[in-house]
């Protein structure tokens, strides 16, 4: 009796987050953090500043900062774009979407739902054009192979590494592998064995079918 005491209370204050279409999972602070619900989401937080992230299959992340005050609800609706992720192989192709340049693959931008025609340009590969619909609901991905010349490489032992231009194919044996046209430099590499390299000629007429025999073993000199 006749004593104060002092008792400090945490409070907070509600926070609601929907979005367009509506099913998104809501993640606060980071964008890999855990989902806290998914939207429509009445929520109740502690005053201050949150990094508000929401993700839904076949949409790009859409982001926004809250300011929840103690005296007005937060509240969000974020409106979802539709997202396409356009890959190559190889990858560094230059991408044409609806004839407007977009980057180069790979790369992931918002697209509006229907029907559009991609076109990606690579230097010594065929011009790759790609009709297709992008739709709500599901995650849509676009992959253009790049057609150029076909190499194929045996070596004896298997196993060696090639290269054309610096760029690793695998390892043999391959097959029918994509390569650009034009002359090109083609190094064969063997654990233990002198290494390959020559400058072949590849177009989209006729597939080179090369068969290797490596050098000698090359044994490490002990001193």
């Amino acid at each position: 009796g006749g004593q104060a005491v002092n008792i400090p209370v945490d409070l907070e204050v509600t926070v609601k987050i929907d979005s367009d279409p509506r099913g998104a999972s809501v993640h606060l602070g980071k964008k890999l953090s855990e989902s806290v619900g998914t939207t429509p989401l009445e929520i109740g937080l502690k005053p201050g500043e949150y990094a508000v992230f929401l993700k839904q299959p076949g949409y790009l992340i859409s982001s926004k900062k809250l300011l929840a005050g103690p005296k007005k609800v937060a509240t969000w609706k974020g409106i979802m774009a539709l997202g396409l992720r356009i890959t190559s192989v190889p990858s560094g192709g230059e991408v044409t979407l609806d004839g407007r340049k977009v980057g180069t693959t790979p790369l992931k931008i918002a697209a509006r739902e229907g029907s559009h025609t991609l076109k990606v340009v690579m230097p010594n590969y065929k011009d790759k054009v790609v009709s297709f619909k992008l739709s709500r609901g599901k995650s849509n991905d676009v992959n253009a192979k790049m057609e150029g010349g076909l190499f194929s490489m045996r070596t004896t032992p298997p196993g060696a590494l090639v290269t054309v231009n610096g760029r690793s194919l695998g390892k043999t044996p391959l097959k029918n592998v994509t390569v650009p046209m034009g002359q090109h430099k083609v190094v064969v590499k063997h654990p233990g064995r002198r290494p390959w390299q020559s400058s072949l000629k590849f177009d989209d007429k006729k597939a080179v079918d090369a068969e290797l025999s490596m050098g000698h073993k090359t044994w490490p000199l002990w001193l």
